[in-house]
């Protein structure tokens, strides 16, 4: 396989579409996916994939996709997939991280790939042709933000029976997501947002289905794969940084989210990179 991975881009907010519902952007390219190749994988990301070729079976734990050509489909995250290639095949990568959906909530939900309709997928399939093509337009930027809003957006469909999170959730959320080192446990939660630690647990188990330490868990297993890929930390060093108590806590961890542990996940990574 060959990567060309692109910038990042910036955050893409549809709070339009739903008042909590984000998306952002990670990283991006064009792959050349061998004849044969079967490739395992669950990951923190999301994944919208479009093929220039058909080809490319993706098994979930639901029934199985025959990706068509030129057409969007995600992997959503927290999932494990195999993706198996019947010819070689051109393929375009997005991974896009939405922080305020839990991996309980996106089990509930999904269990196979999602073919996203023509008409919200069609601005996506444009840009990634664009970029094939090495386009450099000014606006190329600005149209994949555009692409990503316009396909999160049935995504989001599925989610509109989730009520808004309260101001108080969102602002305990942001102040997790501010210092993964810190003590994060619901008493410390409680005395900082003035509120009881059942009230706080409450509100996780009602908007997100998970508990506290569940959610903080997530965010440090983000944090620490961004880490793995994109610095040369050691991996002691990301286990303290993301508030783990050392490396073996989340290495279980790890395992235990997305079936992979950290030195695979930063081999795996740095491959994808080159």
């Amino acid at each position: 396989m060959s990567y060309s991975v692109m910038p990042q881009f910036n955050r893409t907010p549809l709070q339009d579409i739903y008042p909590t519902f984000e998306a952002i952007p990670q990283r991006l390219g064009w792959v050349d996916m061998g004849a044969g190749l079967t490739d395992h994988f669950s990951d923190v990301w999301w994944r919208f994939y479009v093929n220039a070729d058909a080809g490319m079976r993706i098994q979930g734990p639901g029934a199985a996709l025959k990706a068509p050509a030129q057409r969007l489909v995600i992997l959503p995250a927290w999932i494990s997939w195999q993706l198996e290639m019947r010819n070689p095949l051109r393929h375009f990568f997005l991974e896009v991280e939405c922080p305020q959906i839990s991996a309980r909530q996106i089990a509930s939900r999904y269990n196979k790939a999602i073919l996203i309709p023509q008409q919200q997928g069609t601005l996506f399939v444009d840009v990634a042709q664009r970029m094939q093509a090495e386009e450099q337009a000014a606006d190329i930027g600005h149209q994949m933000h555009a692409a990503v809003h316009l396909a999160m957006s049935h995504i989001a469909q599925d989610f509109a029976d989730i009520t808004a999170q309260p101001n108080v959730l969102q602002q305990i959320m942001t102040f997790i997501e501010a210092d993964l080192q810190a003590d994060l446990r619901v008493p410390t939660l409680a005395q900082q947002f003035h509120c009881s630690p059942k009230h706080i647990t409450n509100l996780f188990n009602e908007h997100l289905q998970i508990t506290p330490a569940a959610f903080v868990r997530e965010r440090r297993i983000v944090q620490a794969c961004k880490l793995l890929r994109e610095t040369e930390d050691s991996i002691e060093h990301i286990a303290e940084a993301c508030g783990f108590a050392n490396r073996a806590y989340m290495s279980r961890v790890m395992q235990q989210q997305v079936h992979i542990a950290p030195a695979a996940y930063r081999k795996l990574s740095s491959a994808i990179a080159t």
